[in-house]
């Protein structure tokens, strides 16, 4: 039994005489083309709709961008003030510590507890 679907029982030249048996090649390759104009027509669509969803969000962004851009005016005595505060916070020395505080603090000399010796 022939399983191949381009063939049947008889031989293409009893079914379709002589001239006409490249039918089924003929019907498998329009086949072949059809599918690839298929493919080739998504994919033409497909990138057409991804660049012009692209191109639409740019611009979008480009018109959100234009309208919060502005200049901010500086406000130069605040300026002033706070590197007037920055220069005397950074220019005051630091103080010398009285003692070391990694030194062992002194034992209190009363306590309310025996002593263990």
């Amino acid at each position: 039994m022939n399983l191949h679907f381009t063939r049947s029982r008889r031989p293409p030249a009893e079914i379709y005489g002589r001239e006409y048996r490249h039918t089924p090649i003929l019907r498998i390759l329009s086949l072949f083309m059809l599918m690839i104009l298929l493919a080739l027509a998504s994919a033409t669509a497909f990138f057409t709709y991804y660049r012009v969803t692209i191109a639409i969000s740019q611009v979008q962004s480009i018109i959100i961008l234009r309208s919060e851009l502005g200049v901010d005016p500086i406000n130069f005595e605040l300026l002033e003030k706070v590197q007037a505060a920055w220069e005397t916070k950074h220019a005051t020395t630091t103080l010398s510590i009285a003692r070391d505080p990694f030194q062992a603090a002194p034992a209190p000399s009363t306590s309310s507890t025996k002593s263990v010796n």
